[in-house]
């Protein structure tokens, strides 16, 4: 019809390009769909005034936010991730899917480990935090509590404790309040230990 000229349904039909099935569901319907069985698991890095760096790891519900494990270390290992993954979901308490990032700490021991839990692990794609919002966000407080406390001048000092402070606050104020018991739901046992 552009150049003026008529031509048949038939022949349209003939040379469109047909379309593939139908594409997988995008990843916001996945995480929509499969809330209440999605976890979390994610590292982060926090200086003190020594300059030292303290790794803290986070285990995240997605249904309601719930923070169900973090542990800190100055150096973590695969090993030591390994065991951190059994002690965040003990016995039963085992989600369907963790999503997880790319990191070179998650080796073959956590997944076999994973796997043997019965876990499907989820990887986000390279450079792509949006993908794993609960985590991020959670971290993205905590590391501005942190930064803004060095601002005023509060450097951490070399000490874990501190950190455990600042993650403990953030896990009272809401959207993660871990450490309260939702009416209707069991109490969340939150394991909290420092590894010097």
């Amino acid at each position: 019809m552009k150049l003026g000229l008529q031509v048949a349904i038939s022949t349209v039909r003939k040379y469109r390009p047909v379309r593939g099935r139908q594409p997988n569901q995008t990843w916001r319907a996945f995480l929509k769909n499969h809330a209440g069985g999605i976890a979390a698991m994610d590292f982060f890095a926090v200086p003190t005034a020594t300059f030292r760096l303290l790794c803290v790891l986070l285990g995240v519900r997605r249904e309601r936010r719930i923070v169900v494990h973090w542990n800190i270390t100055e150096l973590p290992t695969t090993e030591w991730n390994t065991q951190q993954v059994v002690e965040t979901f003990p016995f039963d308490s085992a989600p369907d899917y963790l999503v997880r990032d790319r990191d070179s700490i998650y080796g073959g021991s956590f997944v076999k480990r994973v796997n043997t839990l019965r876990i499907l692990e989820k990887v986000i794609a390279p450079r792509a935090p949006w993908q794993n919002p609960i985590a991020e966000r959670l971290i993205g407080s905590i590391r501005r509590e942190c930064l803004d406390r060095q601002e005023r001048g509060q450097f951490l000092q070399s000490t874990m404790e501190e950190v455990r402070e600042v993650v403990c606050r953030h896990g009272r104020s809401a959207p993660f309040s871990a450490f309260r018991s939702f009416a209707g739901t069991r109490s969340t046992v939150l394991h909290r230990r420092i590894n010097a």
